[in-house]
């Protein structure tokens, strides 16, 4: 990015996509909206307040040139939270930018409102976004897939343990549902080339090179590991059954067969348009295993 005095205030900096944006950040002025005093590295003016607190959001974009929003609810059983946050929590932000005269807004949402079955966090993105697209602001909207990569717990990270730690990794129904993982450090190169990106107004999508079935991520991370890894696999039908009185009793219930549903669904897209204008290059799913498993 461009050296200057401009500020940039980023949400939600304390989580994956964050914690490595700021590290590529060091040399620029950075405010983050935090909750609680958390250790965000140097140089980074920390900012308390909520998305749910319009007042505090007033504050924080007083003298921001441009905000990248990160901060979300992925996971959560309330319907309410999604709309809490990622919807209301978005629109609140967006106000107190314009009040600001915040030169750009960059919103991180989610390949998932693309796909065919929603979650509750699909629907929460997509109407962010559409609060995005008619807020009056200069914008950027960024749907990222599964993201991977040094620091993840979630998902992919997920796996990745189990392929280490033991000889099989589960797997819903057959496998060949694809997936198209993208590199942590190739979004973060995404975000930052916006930042200075003078064309505004666009959506892209930030994927990986090319599509891999489930089988094929677990058979390219186990070869890296140099193991052999068993599938284990659970059939749709017969989990629908099991879960079915889990659900019924459960006011809250972790799993259901809808969220098992939409692990089975293509999550794929066009990155040809990020390539064209961002200049957009990811890498390889093997050399982003190896980078994070490895290095």
């Amino acid at each position: 990015m461009e050296e200057d005095n401009k500020m940039i205030l980023i949400t939600g900096a304390t989580g994956f996509v964050g914690k490595h944006l700021l590290k590529r950040l060091s040399k620029t002025k950075v405010r983050c909206l935090v909750r609680k005093n958390v250790d965000c590295g140097k140089n980074v003016e920390l900012f308390r307040g909520d998305l749910i607190d319009a007042c505090s959001l007033e504050e924080a974009t007083k003298n921001v040139s441009t905000v990248v929003h990160l901060a979300a609810i992925i996971n959560s059983n309330k319907k309410e939270e999604f709309e809490t946050v990622n919807v209301e929590g978005t629109k609140n932000l967006l106000a107190a930018c314009k009040k600001n005269k915040v030169n750009k807004f960059v919103y991180i949402s989610s390949c998932d409102v693309i796909l065919r079955n929603k979650h509750d966090y699909a629907y929460s993105k997509l109407a962010a976004e559409e609060l995005v697209k008619s807020s009056g602001l200069k914008y950027i909207i960024l749907r990222p897939t599964v993201i991977y990569g040094k620091g993840d717990k979630e998902s992919l990270g997920m796996l990745f343990n189990i392929i280490k730690k033991y000889p099989f990794a589960p797997v819903i129904g057959n496998g060949d549902y694809k997936l198209q993982p993208v590199y942590i450090d190739d979004v973060i190169s995404v975000i930052i080339k916006c930042l200075d990106f003078k064309h505004t107004n666009k959506t892209y999508f930030v994927a990986g090179p090319e599509p891999l079935t489930f089988n094929d991520i677990i058979n390219k991370t186990s070869a890296i590991l140099s193991k052999k890894t068993i599938k284990l696999h659970f059939p749709l039908p017969i989990l629908k059954v099991l879960l079915k009185p889990y659900e019924i009793l459960s006011k809250n219930p972790s799993l259901t067969y809808k969220k098992l549903e939409i692990v089975t669904e293509n999550k794929v897209c066009d990155i040809s348009s990020t390539k064209k204008d961002l200049g957009f290059k990811p890498i390889a799913f093997e050399e982003g295993v190896k980078r994070t498993l490895l290095d």
